[in-house]
């Protein structure tokens, strides 16, 4: 017998609606020759400023068909840090059993690394129990625009700036 388990914020609240618009094609990366300000020897780019996109090494990233899963893409950049699966769980699918939704996770983690491919795969870091996007040569296009507001460069950081946050 499943326990109901308290409601958790929901990721609705936490993220904008827009990402349901977010563009999609197919699966794998082309090359795009074009490069953030301040991308000169970045590996990994995720851009959550305006409509969601991910760069490896210069290279756009194709996102994967599911909504949930990108959220989740998006919620790991704008997040930094390990976390909980059970929490990772409960915030994107608040309304099914715990079991059920980290199982329901585990299929999202599996998406992403295969719509990404394989350079992807060393910046999701995973275990039993958690999970974490990271690296030394991560860059989040929020994080960056909060540094360079913070070094008051505000020319810079308004420059960045492609919409709202996840349009």
């Amino acid at each position: 017998m499943t326990m109901a388990r308290p409601r958790q914020g929901t990721v609705k609240a936490q993220l904008s609606p827009h990402l349901t618009g977010a563009r999609v094609q197919g699966s794998g990366l082309c090359r795009t020759g074009i490069r953030a300000p301040y991308n000169d020897r970045t590996m990994l780019e995720v851009r959550v400023i305006g409509e969601l996109d991910i760069r490896l090494d210069g290279m756009t990233g194709e996102l994967p068909p599911s909504r949930r899963v990108r959220a989740l893409l998006g919620w790991l950049a704008l997040h930094p840090g390990r976390h909980s699966r059970s929490r990772l769980a409960g915030l994107f699918w608040p309304d099914v059993p715990e079991t059920s939704a980290r199982a329901s996770l585990r299929s999202a983690i599996w998406a992403l690394r295969s719509a990404l491919g394989p350079d992807f795969a060393g910046y999701l870091i995973t275990d039993r129990d958690t999970v974490t996007l990271a690296g030394g040569d991560l860059r989040v296009d929020l994080h960056e625009v909060r540094r360079l507001i913070g070094r008051d460069q505000p020319g810079p950081a308004l420059a960045m700036c492609r919409g709202d946050l996840l349009q």
